[in-house]
């Protein structure tokens, strides 16, 4: 399964210069990523297995970022900022972007709140 991070990122900025897209919630929480999780990186990917279940997921170059700083404990909101700023798009949607990956990354039980009880 991909986690594509980068193509959203460039399909709300398309939607931003647009004026489709609104500000989101800035997220400031740290997040603890799952005990049963093995990251691996190649190139321009990051490989992510899911050790208790098997399942391995792809991330590209800018979601295998994210991984990392999160990784790091960086929260979500300094990400977003950081890339905002490298690739000159509005922080409100790279946040958007973030969040909607972090989601997922949360359903899927790779991450979780840090200090929230999960893994």
């Amino acid at each position: 399964m991909k986690l594509r991070l980068f193509r959203r990122l460039q399909a709300v900025t398309k939607q931003w210069r647009s004026g489709a897209v609104a500000a989101d919630a800035v997220r400031t929480e740290s997040l603890a990523i799952s005990r049963h999780v093995r990251a691996s990186s190649d190139g321009d990917q990051l490989a992510l297995l899911a050790v208790d279940s098997g399942l391995v997921f792809t991330c590209n170059r800018t979601g295998g970022r994210v991984w990392q700083e999160l990784a790091a404990r960086r929260p979500p909101s300094l990400i977003a900022a950081d890339i905002s700023r490298e690739y000159g798009l509005p922080e409100e949607s790279v946040h958007a972007c973030i969040d909607e990956f972090v989601g997922e990354l949360r359903r899927l039980g790779l991450v979780s709140l840090a200090g929230g009880g999960g893994d």
